[in-house]
């Protein structure tokens, strides 16, 4: 079932001390969880995986991925890429990598925190028909 969401998104920057997090808020999204059945050589495949669509007219900021790496001031914008995390809901947690500020700390204090793991752009049809197609896991 698709709903009505906001969610937090944590950016991973890497860097030469390790990677660094820069989170985004974003509003008014479609969020629907599912699952996903493969069928193997001997076995079925079972995943649980997320769907986010997020509204173009939902955001400003956006990089594409490389373009959001390189820039001198990533303040105000955001790219959504494999390997992000998003988080159902609007949340306030700082991830900077220390103890008590990490990923697994995240995973401990929040419900429905997942890694993105693919990401397509829907730029056809009108405005407000325009979305990115986010999966997650």
């Amino acid at each position: 079932m698709i709903t009505n969401a906001d969610l937090t998104l944590y950016n991973q920057i890497p860097g030469p001390d390790g990677p660094t997090w820069q989170r985004t808020q974003i509003e008014d999204v479609f969020w629907e969880d599912g699952k996903k059945v493969d069928v193997g050589e001997t076995e079925l495949i079972s995943a649980d995986l997320t769907v986010i669509l997020i509204p173009f007219e939902s955001t400003t900021g956006y990089l594409k991925p490389v373009e959001f790496l390189w820039a001198e001031d990533r303040a105000g914008h955001f790219t959504l890429n494999n390997g992000d995390l998003v988080v159902r809901g609007l949340v306030d947690f700082e991830l900077t990598g220390e103890k008590g500020h990490n990923e697994k700390a995240l995973r401990q204090q929040h419900d429905d925190v997942m890694t993105i793991v693919s990401v397509e752009t829907n730029d056809f049809g009108s405005p407000n028909m325009q979305h990115w197609e986010v999966t997650a896991k």
